[in-house]
């Protein structure tokens, strides 16, 4: 069961268009653009919530980072052609698969869903220098 959980997210993050980015010769469309970013201000907000539970000063860092992620989303947003709605679902759906697997890892000692939540913060944090 753990193992369709793990491909289940990994095909999660694959369709939510946040992984390991390939080599792309064009740029993000602003439709892409927000859906990353929703996705990965949902992630930052589960982490910051986690944080609160188990060490509370330590929330500050992802706070700020899913604070930036929530900036672009309102930038790229108008340009998208996206609603408002969408993107928070997508941000929503996000926060929902990172506190899971934050949950998992702390309470049930799943290892690997640990690495995976900390494999999709690295790949936000590719989308933006000094993240």
């Amino acid at each position: 069961m753990v193992g369709l959980r793990t491909i289940c997210a990994c095909l999660i993050a694959a369709l939510a268009g946040v992984g390991p980015a390939p080599s792309r010769a064009a740029p993000l469309t602003p439709e892409q653009q927000l859906h990353a970013f929703a996705t990965c201000a949902g992630r930052y907000s589960a982490l910051t919530e986690h944080y609160w539970l188990v060490d509370g000063p330590a929330s500050e860092v992802p706070a700020r980072r899913r604070d930036r992620f929530a900036d672009l989303m309102r930038a790229v947003q108008p340009d998208s052609g996206v609603s408002e709605q969408v993107a928070m679902g997508w941000r929503v759906a996000a926060k929902a698969e990172q506190r899971r697997l934050l949950g998992d890892a702390l309470f049930a000692g799943r290892a690997g869903s640990g690495k995976l939540a900390q494999a999709f913060l690295a790949d936000c944090d590719q989308l933006v220098p000094g993240a």
